[in-house]
């Protein structure tokens, strides 16, 4: 006899104890510099997982022939066709630090601008 979608759910993965259907949730209440990193560090799951994401994306867009400051819409499709699971802000947040323009975080300012 079928089982019904309740007892899928409560048989569905956890990741940290939160259910699959509560991330996005929480997700959503981070800020996009913040959920970029989460995705890509999973992504690559290391402590280098940014420093080795930004290589990738560099080699990557290196071999597309495509130059992350100039080109970053072609950039970002490039490195989202290679990778499926990256999303937009993902990409986005790979361009920039290929280029060389890591994105900043809320609250990381300037001592100077303080």
């Amino acid at each position: 006899m079928g089982r019904g979608a309740a007892a899928e759910r409560a048989e569905a993965p956890r990741h940290g104890g939160i259910s699959s259907q509560g991330v996005g949730m929480i997700i959503g209440d981070m800020d996009p510099s913040a959920r970029a990193e989460r995705e890509v560090r999973g992504l690559f799951a290391d402590e280098a997982a940014l420093d080795r994401a930004v290589g990738w994306a560099r080699t990557v867009l290196s071999e597309a022939g495509i130059d992350a400051s100039s080109q970053q819409l072609r950039a970002m499709r490039e490195l989202r066709r290679v990778e499926r699971r990256l999303s937009l802000v993902g990409a986005r947040y790979l361009v920039s630090a290929a280029a060389g323009r890591p994105p900043q975080r809320p609250g990381r300012r300037s001592p100077l601008l303080r």
